[in-house]
């Protein structure tokens, strides 16, 4: 098992790597537990450098203390929202007149009910897409599970349930 020092550095060369300006993050470990901090450009940034703690093997858990600096004002949760719903209504990958999300502090909750699972990670991924977003909790419900395409009668009696004694 590495000593949190040996992970430290580790850590802290991987973020580096990812970084345009090396030296910008600061990373923290108590065994195995590592916190990152400091401040970057882009959430894209700071995404990166998550994924750069988390590669390096030992790495029980990751706090992240990252703040995104902003050249231009933050769009207000209002926008957020408004940007969101009209995201997802014109959409073509989704059917969205039964979806709805909720703003707060940037991050958006989505509820309501979509047809297909694929669907719903459609659905996450456009809402995460939207300018001032910094995080989206996808809890619709999928109304029909994916049907089974049958190709014959072999088949469904094949997936047929068997009752069994214990």
């Amino acid at each position: 098992m590495k000593s949190d020092a040996q992970l430290q550095s580790e850590i802290q060369a991987e973020v580096n790597a990812s970084l345009p300006e090396p030296g910008e993050i600061g990373v923290a470990v108590h065994h195995g537990v590592v916190t990152l901090s400091g401040a970057v450009d882009a959430l894209a940034q700071k995404w990166r450098i998550e994924r750069a703690a988390w590669s390096v093997k030992g790495v029980r858990a990751v706090a992240e203390d990252i703040a995104v600096r902003s050249t231009e004002a933050a769009p207000t949760d209002g926008e957020i929202a408004e940007a969101v719903a009209t995201t997802l209504e014109w959409s073509e990958a989704i059917d969205a007149s039964d979806v709805h999300a909720r703003v707060e502090h940037g991050w958006v909750t989505l509820t309501g009910s979509v047809r297909t699972a694929p669907e719903s990670e459609a659905a996450e991924r456009l809402a995460d897409q939207v300018r001032g977003v910094i995080g989206v909790s996808n809890r619709m419900s999928v109304e029909a599970p994916e049907a089974v395409k049958v190709e014959s009668t072999e088949d469904v009696e094949r997936w047929k349930p068997v009752d069994q004694e214990c």
